[in-house]
């Protein structure tokens, strides 16, 4: 396949990616090379959803750029990104995104925040300075 292609992936014949397994859709998802040749893959409606592994954590995803390391789960089959990238032409150069930052669950709040590893900032570790507006590293001991 070339750089303009797009990579099915389900459980239907005409799938360039197929997929015997009662879990997955006909049409499950598409892959995809964006202008700067990174790999995106977009769920297509399916009905039991397309789940990204990250960091030893799967969360549910319908549209994601993938990264070193990626797994990638159509219904209860595990794809790995050489799966999907083998089928374009030796030519085409795949990229990958880098790797984000780790992240952990809020519980309280419902959402994920950035793991402050390397001593990187993140927003637990900043505030706004009310006078200059500008934002600044949180002294240690500063309350949040």
């Amino acid at each position: 396949m070339n750089a303009d292609s797009t990579v099915t992936i389900g459980k239907n014949a005409t799938c360039d990616v197929q997929l015997d397994d009662p879990t997955v859709s006909g049409l499950h998802a598409q892959a995809r090379l964006d202008s700067g040749r990174f790999l995106w893959v977009r769920d297509e409606s399916s009905a039991r959803g397309m789940y990204l592994k990250r960091h030893d954590h799967w969360v549910r995803v319908r549209l994601v750029s993938l990264c070193v390391g990626d797994l990638l789960r159509f219904g209860d089959v595990e794809v790995t990104i050489d799966q999907i990238s083998s089928l374009y032409d030796d030519n085409v150069d795949v990229r990958l995104a880098p790797t984000p930052a780790p992240s952990i669950f809020d519980a309280r709040t419902g959402r994920y925040t950035l793991r402050n590893k390397d001593n990187e900032p993140t927003l637990n570790t900043l505030t706004r300075n009310t006078q200059t507006g500008k934002v600044e590293k949180k002294n240690k001991g500063e309350d949040s």
